[in-house]
């Protein structure tokens, strides 16, 4: 069931043009800050530290998860894209 709604998507996204999909990613992405400013509001009275700090980890995670998706491993990253 997963692959076949994976690919649905992915044959959905092949047809966009890259500027449709840049302004779908940007609506996306907004739609998460909303939700997680809904979370941290939820959140109570917490320091701010304490706020940024389970946004961030929580963060980390994702990207960990999207750069081995991706076949990407932490270690091999050593140089920014623009030093030369």
């Amino acid at each position: 069931m997963y692959l076949m709604e994976r690919t649905y998507l992915m044959n959905i996204l092949s047809k966009l043009s890259n500027k449709n999909k840049g302004v779908m990613f940007i609506i996306l992405s907004s739609f998460c800050f909303a939700a997680m400013n809904v979370f941290v509001r939820m959140a109570g009275d917490l320091p701010f530290i304490q706020k940024s700090f389970f946004r961030n980890f929580i963060a980390f995670f994702i990207a960990l998860f999207l750069l081995r998706k991706n076949g990407i491993k932490a270690r091999h990253i050593t140089c920014l894209p623009f030093e030369e």
